[in-house]
């Protein structure tokens, strides 16, 4: 009987270990399952970052594009500058070559023709203060496309420190 009782008693025991250690198991579980909640909430909060750090780089992008046009605009304008220049040149050279006619006239006819003579003169320095004004034009227009591809240049390294900057902050998965 006394085996009995303590056969028993230590069924008992060991029941209770069971319950404790049920108990202990079932703690473990909640533990668990507050962490994978919070895992799952950074995971939230990460993905939320990656969405705003894609908005941005699409953002830059878009300014990239917008850049891209408004330099291609300026060559484009600079290429109508220089068309403008060398037909300005070519009007130079024509009118050298008038002042040159009107030289040899004026050796030829009388006192009276050298005041249009004179006239023909200030044509020419009138010609070439605008030729000036185009060639000033033309370096303003180098200097700001030099700013542009700058900015450029700044842009990109913007666009590929944002890009380092999200693939930091990828979730790594697990296999």
């Amino acid at each position: 009987m006394l085996e009995f009782l303590d056969l028993r008693k230590s069924l008992q025991s060991e029941i209770l270990d069971s319950l404790d250690l049920r108990k202990s198991l079932h703690s473990e579980i909640l533990d668990s399952l507050d962490l994978r909640k919070s895992l799952q909430s950074e995971i939230l909060d990460s993905l939320d970052l990656r969405k705003s750090l894609q908005s941005e780089i699409l953002d830059s992008l878009d300014l990239r594009t917008s850049l891209q046009s408004e330099i291609l605009d300026s060559l484009d304008l600079r290429k109508s500058l220089q068309s403008e220049i060398l037909d300005s040149l070519d009007l130079r050279k024509s009118l050298q070559s008038e002042i040159l006619e009107s030289l040899d006239l004026r050796k030829s006819l009388q006192k009276g023709l050298q005041s249009e003579i004179l006239d023909s003169l200030d044509l020419r320095k009138g010609l070439q203060a605008e030729i000036l004004e185009s060639l000033n034009l033309r370096e303003s227009l180098q200097s700001e496309i030099l700013d542009s591809l700058c900015l450029r240049k700044s842009l990109q390294s913007d666009i590929l420190d944002s890009l380092d900057l999200s693939l930091k902050h990828l979730p790594e998965t697990e296999n």
